[in-house]
């Protein structure tokens, strides 16, 4: 048996699984529908979308298994899925379809922080929660990063009424690259 390291803890596996996995015997191959889900469900699971993006029946690898026929207890599976013949670059290849997701958030909250925008807080007075209105000023730095991302170039000379036009048009070309 080899043993081998995973999440500081060991882990034996037959050498003859291994074997066949690194030969191409066994019936899984990255094309493989269950296979090829579970290749779309770790590249999502990695970028922290996974709420945004998997179905809520499909959250966590239990969940992914009965979904698709597997007691919740037959974990080993992923197992032998990971040791498919460039399974991992699979996987890196599915991130990169997903990070226009990543960026469409970043520049969400960019845009908002950099435009300004009024903020609810709740704060206890005599006992009961009140909620109370805060403006957040535009931020100069998130304009000037929101520009850059653009494609504009910032001066020194900063105007932070005209950085508010400025994002706008940028937020609307990089959508338009999008597309």
């Amino acid at each position: 048996m080899k043993k081998e390291r995973k999440n500081g803890r060991k882990t034996k596996k037959p050498k003859k699984i291994i074997a066949l996995a690194k030969e191409g015997k066994r019936k899984f191959t990255l094309t493989t529908p269950i296979v090829a889900d579970y290749i779309e469900f770790i590249a999502i699971r990695e970028m922290g979308l996974a709420k945004k993006l998997l179905p809520k029946d499909c959250q966590n690898e239990k969940a992914f298994l009965v979904k698709h026929g597997y007691s919740d207890k037959s974990r080993n599976v992923f197992g032998y899925y990971e040791l498919i013949e460039g399974f991992w670059k699979a996987v890196e290849s599915i991130q990169g379809k997903y990070k226009h997701v990543l960026r469409e958030i970043g520049m969400t909250g960019m845009i908002k922080r950099a435009e300004g925008m009024t903020v609810t807080k709740q704060n206890l007075s005599w006992g009961k929660p009140v909620d109370v209105k805060e403006e957040i000023p535009p931020d100069v730095k998130a304009c000037e990063r929101v520009i850059q991302f653009g494609g504009g170039i910032v001066e020194d000379n900063v105007n932070v009424a005209g950085l508010v036009d400025g994002i706008r048009k940028a937020a609307a070309k990089l959508d338009g690259e999008d597309n």
